[in-house]
């Protein structure tokens, strides 16, 4: 894997996520050992907003898994054992 391809995915996938919530402005991001959050700044304008910023987390992490198995499938697996 080139490497200099991550930061190109990690622009990619914020700006889609930017494109996708529907809110401005978080006040700020709290990191935990087991996941983290987001401190909105306002309520969300409806209740489909706050479904798809609830459901933005889950999505992610699936795409993640779905990318990393992808990945191993394509790449012939583990290298053999000597």
């Amino acid at each position: 894997m080139n490497w200099s391809l991550v930061p190109v995915f990690v622009l990619v996938a914020w700006s889609l996520a930017v494109g996708q919530l529907p809110f401005e402005s978080t006040g700020g991001i709290v990191l935990w050992l087991f996941g983290g959050g987001a401190q909105l700044e306002g309520d969300t304008p409806d209740a489909r907003a706050e479904l798809r910023v609830e459901a933005a987390g889950p999505a992610l992490s699936l795409a993640l898994a779905a990318g990393a198995g992808g990945i191993g499938a394509f790449s012939g697996g583990p290298p053999p054992r000597s």
